[in-house]
């Protein structure tokens, strides 16, 4: 009730003192130098769009090639005032038109004083404003990378503003940005020298590069025109899509014209016109009241027994606080035999006692009297703190907010608990939380589903007692006459970490010794139930603080020599978990190529020395390496492992020329290894045999090389980790599980063949149980990653624990194999089911409903 009523107050206050709500103190702003819309003179009538701009009003339209034509100001009153400048603010709106293939292609320029300054848009969408001094050198501010995707959608209106304070010194320049529903966020402020060189579009007219300087006075040299949708009055460069109401405020005196933020807001709102956010704060507290009300009814009417229990759909996340909907749907969920079907139940005790219940599942039995063939495991899914929203990579902290467009597509504000951790048991701790006075509680039943099953829908109980009250719910599930085959057709890879500490939560054994290495065991076990198919095995370099799992020898005359049992090790356990493949790390590190460290034990003194340091000589390095080579080939063809190895070279490389050199290295001592690497620039293409793309993959002309690339055997691989950000999808703690799901998805969509996570285990320090800040290399997490990003399962007492979030993802593996398997009959039908899901790279299913009916769909045509 208290939540009601909060939100009822908002929506009166909203209603009755607009004023107050609008923020009537907002701060008295200057009066622009000019105004450019629709109703500005000279404007061509064939760019105006009616009921179109930012208040149905009308706008600048740049989107018809057929009707394109740049406005050119020539006004003496305005051009003589950019003469000189000491400070400026631009501010305007913008709804681009692009498309994803447009962004690292297009330099459009939206708007050119020549020889003063200009707004145009660098790699990958950036927007930036770049001027020229009184000294001839350059000054320029960017956006950031974090939000570039939201200042790009053609379905919105975008506010943008930047400043610029001449006569300061040290960060003197501002970009904010914002819309029609929300106000102006600052997303940089640097010095005005701080840009980015190689996205400053004179560079690429002129070939030449320019220095940059800070403070200053902008050219006194007299300003011929002023240009808005192109370059220049030819149209070259053209800016595609709409503008509204460009605000240019410049002065040649003083700092009057470098408006602060309250100011620019001001012009934000002036824009809009009262009564239009008026409207957009009443709105968003009408939503607020709603969604308050909605959850106040889910509560009272589902939820307000002493012992509550109900199914809720798998891909829907239980917090702690918050009474979880009920799936009511009738139509039971579909599985294949030789399968694995998760279904979550979510329970709340209203009793204050601290109560473990015990859990109990009875025999499912179809409606023919068949007994089900599988077992069922049950688990309590433990609810882990979220105590920041995902805030951007290195950049995420309890103390910071992400954009407010972002918290359309995150589950909820934080802090919050949520359901995510699997811990196997056949009780339910209903206790109460610390936080909350009511705590809801989720369950997950694991069904497996063997290959022998007879088809039929399936119904069995759950049951909770609390040895004072009992309470059982009915369910179903329908195993049809397909096996799924094959499964995981997906290759993927989580980067393991092996070290006890991010292994389990109980006492730490010493590295390597039998219980180490069952743990171990029991991890790759967990790994590989959640459809992991390959695993990265480290080589001779030492890292983490842990031993080599190749030891190198130093002889007494001087060669090398190899200790690969601890390689061997690793590789039959794995084999005998079921993976299948085992990539080698990086031989030469990341980004650009250098030594690694690597410690040999000395033949003759019996010590371990270090042979190599980060700062040893490339030259050497790469003479031991190929001895390396030899020896590690040698090796594999002996033990007949050479046809489950792949090697990679350089992590992210920048460095064409060492590259190429090492991967010949590589091919030269290694014949028939295929290479692998985490690479998105095409340019490397031609020397990698398994290329991972990130989220570039999507575009066309990367869709292109992928095809050329499977047309030569060539592997095409996919990867995410705390990027991209909203509104693209991920799979963070604060995203919707369905997202998990996803991915599999958008990896058939874009024709890849394997999937890879940076982080499986990556704790750095951390307790995932007690906060979900990602850790920095070093256990920062002020900032840090977004929350979750550093894990995706939990440290357990045995080993490896699964999460929801894994959960979601396996099934996403089970419809690859099943889209795999169904275009193997009929391909259309295949991509015709992927492109309900993935209708665009911003454009994904997030509902959790159709990804169960299309599994039914695919499910019933391979049945016939």
């Amino acid at each position: 009730m208290q939540k009601l009523f909060k939100y009822q107050i908002a929506l009166i206050a909203c209603l009755i003192l607009p004023a107050v709500c609008l923020g009537s103190t907002l701060a008295h702003t200057p009066e622009p130098l000019i105004t450019i819309n629709a109703r500005t003179e000279n404007v061509p009538d064939t760019i105006i769009k009616a009921e179109h701009g930012i208040s149905g009003g009308s706008c600048l339209d740049f989107t018809d090639p057929a009707s394109f034509k740049p406005i050119v100001i020539e006004d003496d009153r305005v051009l003589d005032e950019l003469s000189g400048i000491t400070s400026l603010t631009i501010t305007g709106w913008m709804r681009r038109q692009m498309s994803f293939d447009d962004i690292d292609v297009e330099v459009p320029v939206m708007l050119n004083c020549p020889g003063h300054f200009y707004i145009t848009f660098g790699r990958w969408g950036r927007i930036g404003l770049v001027m020229t001094g009184q000294d001839g050198r350059r000054k320029q501010i960017w956006s950031g990378w974090i939000n570039i995707p939201n200042l790009l959608p053609d379905d919105r209106w975008v506010f943008f503003a930047f400043t610029y304070d001449g006569l300061k010194s040290g960060p003197n320049a501002a970009f904010y940005y914002g819309y029609q529903q929300y106000p102006v966020e600052l997303e940089a402020y640097q010095p005005a020298d701080s840009g980015q060189v190689n996205t400053d579009p004179d560079e690429m007219w002129t070939g030449e590069k320019k220095v940059l300087s800070s403070a200053g006075t902008l050219s006194d040299k007299p300003a011929e025109s002023l240009v808005i949708g192109a370059r220049d009055g030819s149209g070259s460069q053209p800016f595609k899509g709409m503008l509204d109401s460009i605000r240019i405020f410049a002065s040649d005196t003083d700092s009057s014209a470098a408006l602060t933020r309250s100011q620019v807001e001001s012009v934000r709102q002036n824009d809009l016109g009262y009564d239009a956010v008026k409207n957009y704060i009443i709105e968003k507290a009408e939503k607020e009241l709603l969604e308050s009300q909605r959850q106040w009814d889910i509560e009272q009417k589902y939820w307000s027994d002493t012992l509550n229990l109900h199914q809720v759909d798998s891909l829907s996340h239980v917090f702690s606080d918050i009474a979880p909907m009920p799936l009511l749907e009738s139509e039971p969920v579909s599985a294949a035999k030789g399968s694995v079907l998760p279904l979550q139940f979510a329970a709340m005790s209203r009793e204050k006692a601290k109560i473990d219940a015990a859990v109990k599942v009875s025999a499912p039995v179809s409606q023919d009297g068949s007994v089900f063939a599988g077992t069922i495991k049950t688990y309590q899914v433990k609810h882990v703190p979220v105590e920041a929203n995902n805030n951007g990579g290195i950049r995420t902290t309890i103390s910071s907010r992400p954009p407010q467009i972002w918290m359309e597509h995150i589950t909820r504000e934080a802090p919050f608990q949520l359901a995510e951790a699997l811990i196997e048991t056949d009780t339910l701790d209903l206790r109460e939380n610390n936080m909350h006075e009511i705590m809801y509680k989720a369950i997950l039943l694991d069904i497996h589903i063997d290959s022998d099953c007879e088809p039929g829908i399936y119904k069995a109980q759950i049951e909770i007692d609390t040895g004072s009250e009992t309470i059982s719910r009915p369910f179903e599930f329908r195993v049809h006459k397909t096996i799924l085959d094959g499964f995981p057709r997906l290759n993927n890879v989580f980067w393991f970490k092996a070290d006890p500490k991010n292994l389990t939560n109980g006492p730490l054994p010493e590295m390597w010794s039998p219980r180490h290495w069952q743990l171990i065991e029991n991890s790759a076990r967990t790994l590989h139930s959640f459809g992991q198919n390959a695993i990265s095995i480290s080589l001779m370099t030492h890292r983490d603080e842990t031993v080599n799992y190749i030891q190198t020898i130093l002889k007494k005359d001087g060669s090398y020599d190899f200790d690969f049992t601890m390689f061997d090790r690793w590789f039959e356990t794995f084999r005998r978990c079921g993976f299948e493949y085992f990539e080698g790390i990086c031989t030469f590190g990341g980004h650009k190529a250098s030594a690694q460290n690597v410690k040999a034990l000395d033949e003759s003194t019996g010590k371990m020395i270090d042979i190599f340091t980060d700062g040893s000589s490339l030259e050497d390095w790469y003479d031991f390496v190929g001895v390396f080579y030899d020896h590690l080939y040698s090796h594999l063809k002996e033990r007949g492992w050479d046809k489950y190895y792949v090697q990679a070279i350089l992590d992210e490389p920048t460095d064409m020329a060492n590259y190429r050199r090492a991967y010949e290295l590589t091919k030269k001592h290694m014949p028939g290894i295929k290479t692998k690497e985490a690479c998105g620039n095409a340019d490397y293409s031609d020397y990698i045999d398994i290329q991972v793309f990130n989220y570039a993959l999507a575009k066309e002309s990367y869709q292109r090389l992928a095809k050329d690339r499977r047309s030569q055997g060539k592997g095409v691989w996919f990867y995410h980790c705390a990027s991209p950000y909203p509104p693209y999808p991920n799979r963070h703690l604060d995203d919707p599980l369905s997202c998990s799901r996803l991915y599999p998805w958008l990896v058939y969509s874009l024709n890849a063949d394997g999937y890879l996570f940076w982080a499986a285990n990556n704790y750095r320090g951390a307790d995932p149980y007690k906060s979900s800040i990602g850790p920095l290399p070093g256990g920062v997490t002020n900032p840090g990653h977004p929350p979750g990003d550093d894990w995706m399962y939990y440290p357990g007492p045995e080993g490896l624990r699964g999460s929801m979030r894994m959960v979601a993802f396996r099934e996403g593996v089970i419809d690859y194999t099943l889209l795999d398997m169904l275009a193997e009959k009929d391909s259309e039908r295949a991509d015709e089911l992927v492109n309900k899901i993935v209708r665009t790279p911003l454009d994904y299913e997030k509902e959790p409903g159709l990804y169960h009916r299309l599994r039914r769909v695919m499910l019933e045509i391979l049945d016939n």
